[in-house]
Parts: structure tokens; sequence; C-alpha cells
């Protein structure tokens, strides 16, 4: 079995943190039994005075009942009687309750009840023979003497019930010291064992945990003061350090992003301007189809592309890049997928190519068909002028068709100038040619 010595650095660190760990929850569960045990005897302790004030109450009560009894046999008065009587139960009641709450509180009282209820029985039959008269002289002078000793009985299971309560209340704060002693002892040695420890954790493991971090981080914010937002920051966790790192990867994204937007936003910006630059001057249709296709189908990164102008039921190829359109026929409105963007109106993506495509991407010495067809409709206001169709090797990105889209929205409004100044112009040369 490898020594502690042979161990890798990770295992060491996680054989010291269980250690840690360990010693904790027995610091913990010392710590939280001790409490325990000192609130359980603090609260039996408090406990103690409400039972001495029930013991006390106890014979408040007992000797009301007592001076009632004599007031009822003195009086010879039957109501007076009556009255001791109930106030007998009573009595008898607030005995039944101080046992009960004293045994709930691990204090036996067990000659207090029965003590009181014979006092009780000795006293009403000591009062209603004499009240009543139904008793001899001598029956009246052997009830008195049993009651006086009923009443030394009860008397003194009451001041034993209160030396009970006294020395359990003692017990409690006897216990409640020595567990004070104890918790104190153990929280200082195990406090400085824990402490040593806790340093040698921080040492070991403050730099990854602590230090790399806030490097990272602070490394991370002056990349992204520089204007170096390609590199992703590190987040070591999901702690605090981890939260503040994935905020400034956060960060670092949404410049990141909008420095690309802003880009391709200034890209098709520039791409727009130097478009309506090779559309200036009074064009026909045919040469500003002409320079269109010769300057979006190499700017949008395609090698061939095919422009189809709107003549009613049928589409007319009217100007090409890298294909020859003399050996092209109009394509009828629904038919091939030309026709069908034309009738539909929506665009068409085609990924992945067939070799049976009609056109091919020739250079001088080599010929290969297009992977990637995008065909496009031209509108203006809902009028389709034309249709676009463009082939590459590589991928339409959505970027890139939202250029295209840009590019078209802005030649379907040169074009349909053109078309409008085309048929304002034609009925005038020809009534020119007429005049001549």
């Amino acid at each position: 079995m490898p020594s502690l010595h042979d161990l890798p650095i990770g295992k060491k660190l996680a054989a010291l943190l269980l250690l840690f760990i360990l010693g904790l929850a027995a610091y913990i569960g010392f710590v939280f039994q001790t409490a325990l045990a000192m609130r359980s005897n603090s609260q039996q302790a408090r406990n103690a005075y409400p039972l001495l004030l029930q013991v006390s109450e106890t014979g408040r009560f007992t000797t009301e009942m007592r001076d009632l009894y004599t007031v009822a046999v003195t009086s010879q008065d039957a109501d007076m009687l009556e009255a001791a009587r109930q106030q007998s139960q009573r009595v008898q009641l607030h005995a039944d309750k101080l046992a009960a709450d004293a045994a709930r509180d691990n204090v036996a009282l067990p000659g207090l009840v029965p003590a009181f209820s014979a006092y009780a029985r000795a006293a009403d039959a000591w009062a209603g023979a004499t009240v009543e008269g139904s008793g001899t002289p001598a029956q009246a002078q052997a009830s008195l003497f049993e009651l006086s000793q009923r009443q030394q009985a009860f008397t003194q299971a009451l001041d034993g019930s209160r030396e009970a309560i006294n020395a359990s209340f003692a017990a409690h704060l006897r216990e409640i010291e020595a567990s004070a002693d104890r918790t104190w002892r153990f929280g200082l040695f195990g406090g400085i064992a824990l402490s040593v420890m806790m340093l040698v954790l921080n040492s070991l493991l403050s730099r990854r945990m602590i230090v790399q971090p806030l490097r990272d981080a602070l490394a991370a914010t002056d990349r992204i003061a520089a204007g170096d937002w390609e590199k992703a920051v590190p987040v070591h966790g999901r702690d605090e350090l981890g939260q503040l790192l994935g905020g400034i990867e956060t960060l670092r994204q949404q410049l990141h992003a909008r420095r690309e937007t802003d880009r391709r936003n200034e890209f098709v910006t520039t791409v727009l301007a130097d478009l309506n630059l090779q559309m200036r001057g009074d064009l026909d249709t045919v040469e500003l189809c002409e320079r269109v296709m010769r300057f979006l189908t190499p700017t949008v990164g395609c090698a061939i592309g095919l422009l189809y102008l709107n003549e009613g039921h049928q589409l007319r190829p009217a100007a090409a890049y890298a294909l020859c359109i003399d050996p092209l026929e109009p394509v009828p409105r629904g038919h091939s997928l030309v026709g069908q963007v034309a009738q539909s109106g929506q665009p068409v993506l085609l990924r992945e190519v067939p070799d049976s495509y009609l056109h091919s991407i020739r250079s001088g010495s080599a010929g290969l068909r297009p992977r990637h067809v995008a065909i496009l409709p031209v509108h203006h206001d809902d009028e389709l002028l034309a249709v676009l169709e463009l082939g590459a090797l590589a991928p339409f990105e959505d970027d890139l068709l939202e250029l295209i889209n840009r590019c078209s929205e802005h030649f379907a409004v040169l074009l349909k100038v053109a078309q409008s100044r085309q048929r304002t112009v034609a009925p005038r040369q020809a009534q020119a040619a007429l005049a001549t």
C-alpha cells in the first residue's frame, strides 16, 4: 500500500480535506449534543420555578380549604361546608396537576396526591359529622385526631415535594456547569486543532480556489480592455469567483458578438455603397443586370450566377456570371425550380447539389459543379421583377443570405426605376424616328 508521500497531490488534498471534514463533523456533533443537553437541563431548571410556585399555591389552597371547614364547623353552616368541599376538589385537581407536571420534568412526587386525598377525606368526615350532628363526641374526637395526623402527613409530603424540586433544580445546575466546562475545554483544544488544519488546507488550496481564479479574472479584464475578445475566459466552479468569471465571460461574448455584428453591418453598408456605385448612371435594364451580376456574385463568395427577368408568363435569362446565357431558354412560370420560386415568391436553398446539376463552374483548365445553390425572388412592392440564382462550393451562411437579400432589395429599386425609364423613353424614341 503506498504511503502518503507517494500519493499524487490531488489525493493528498482530498485526504486532508476528508480529515478536516471528519474532524469538523465530530466537533460539530459534540457541540450539538452538548448544546442539546444544556438546553434540556436549562429547560428543566427553568421548570423548577413554576413547580415551586405550584407547591406554594397548593399549600395556600389547602389553607383556604382548612379555613372553610373550620368556619363551617364553628358556624354550623351547611352552605359553608359545601364551599369547603368544592375547595377540596379544586385543591385535589391542583395537586394532580402538580404531580403530573413534576413527573414530566422527571421529578417524582409519589406521596403528595395520596396524602392530600387522605387529608381531604378526614377533614370532610370531621366537618360533616360536626355540622350534620351525625356523630358522637367520641367519634368527633377521634375524627379530629385523625385529621391532625393526616394534616401533618400532608404537610410533610408538601415539604418533601419542595425539597425534591429543589434537589432536581440543583442537579440540573450542576449538570449545566459540567457541560459548560466540557464545552469550553473541547472548544479551546478543538478550535486550536481545527485552526491549524484550516491554515494548512488554506495554504494548499487557496492558490487553486482563490488566487488562480482571481488571476484569470484580472488577465481576462486586461485582454478585454485591450480589445482582445477572442480567447474564452476559464470559469472555475460555481462559487462567487466562478460567477465573477462567468460574468466576465458573458461580457466578452457580448462584446465579441457586438463587434461581429458591427463588422457585418459595416460590411453590408460597404457592399451596398459599392453596389450603388456600380449602378450609377442612366443604365438600361440589361446593362444594369450585367453590372449587378459582375459585382454581386464574387462579392458574396459565389462562383456562378444567373439573373432571370420576369416577362409575364416566363422568365428570360438577362445576365450571368461565369456562364454563357446564349444557349439558355426562357423558363415558364411554375416550371423548374426557378419557375417555382417565381410562382411561389419563396426562396429555395439547395444543399449538396448532385453532379447532374445543369450549370457548372469552369476555369481555364477545370470544371466542377457547385455544391450549394440559392434561388431567390427579387421583389419590389410585392411585384416580382426577377429571380436570382447563385451557385457556390461552400454552404450559404445566414449572414451571407441576409447580405444577398439586402442587395436584392436595393437592386429591385434600381431595376424598377430603370424599367420605368425604359418604358418612358422607348415611345419617345419611336416618335422621333417616325418624325425623322
